[in-house]
């Protein structure tokens, strides 16, 4: 079961890359473009996991065993993915998608560290070094960004470490999901952390079009394609990755998840995207694979 949860992130995993990069590419990127965006991309995921918890559960039931700590928890997830997606398309004009699924990777600090104090959960010295592990990996890439895809900016710096941040608190909501609503409906979390942000985004989309009247935002077919699958393979990974934290140990799911989708982005720059491998990127590669097996093995 743990070895079937694994293979189906990495699957999505390689759609969710290929089809983040197309929407970077043909995505609005003022502030008000994006937040529509992002409604639509939310929406969309939104949509499949209410299908699913329709025909699977017993809406009425759910919602009503659903404790307040759940709506809190699904309400908080929503808003740290719709920092985290935002971040990383943003980032992606300014950095290379290695250094962006780097980034995303090292999210993995914040349920780490967090573990400490919510779980009591101790951090070997191999995992502390596998973290310096990463930091190391970051500056290889991020040296190898700054050839292929020009000076990497201050402003992508912190898009890129809001991503970080924000896709480490994902990773820990999930988590403290599994632990404290260990009854909650997993598909009715889905429905909650997509609906809430699509609906915020929504909002400042209308606030902000409607101060500009003339302002107009019209989707491609090819951003509409793509911002669908991006939508249904961020719904399936969420699904699967909170059912499987309380059958896989966090030491080894968001490090295999996360880590093999840095070597999926690798792959995908190298033979969709024709982003080049310099010799420094492919060490920054496998420094930060050789991170992820040091944390598993502390």
């Amino acid at each position: 079961m743990e070895t079937i949860c694994l293979a189906a992130i990495l699957l999505l995993r390689v759609f969710q890359k290929i089809s983040s990069k197309a929407c970077s590419n043909e995505m609005p990127v003022d502030p008000t473009g994006v937040s529509g965006y992002m409604s639509v991309q939310f929406g969309i995921s939104a949509v499949f996991a209410l299908i699913l918890f329709i025909f699977t559960e017993n809406p009425a039931e759910a919602v009503r065993g659903l404790t307040a700590l759940g709506w809190v928890i699904s309400a908080a997830t929503g808003l740290a993915l719709t920092v985290s997606l935002v971040c990383s398309l943003l980032a992606l004009h300014g950095s290379s998608i290695v250094l962006g699924a780097l980034f995303s990777m090292a999210g993995l600090l914040v349920p780490t560290v967090a573990g400490i104090f919510i779980f009591g959960q101790k951090v070997s010295l191999l995992q502390w070094g596998g973290i310096v592990f990463l930091f190391v990996s970051a500056y290889f890439l991020s040296s190898a960004s700054q050839k292929t895809n020009g000076r990497l900016t201050f402003k992508t710096l912190l898009l890129l470490l809001g991503s970080m941040l924000a896709n480490g608190c994902t990773m820990l909501f999930q988590t403290l999901y599994k632990a404290f609503v260990p009854d909650g409906s997993v598909t009715l979390y889905s429905f909650l952390q997509f609906a809430v942000p699509s609906v915020a985004m929504l909002a400042v989309f209308g606030a902000k079009s409607g101060l500009n009247k003339k302002y107009s935002v019209s989707f491609s077919r090819k951003l509409i394609f793509f911002t669908a699958v991006a939508a249904i393979s961020l719904f399936g990974i969420s699904q699967i990755s909170t059912i499987a934290s309380e059958i896989i140990p966090i030491a080894v799911l968001f490090p295999v998840s996360d880590g093999g989708g840095m070597v999926i982005s690798a792959l995908v720059a190298a033979a969709v995207y024709k982003e080049k491998l310099s010799v420094k990127s492919g060490i920054g590669i496998i420094i930060g694979i050789t991170a992820v097996c040091i944390m598993k093995l502390g």
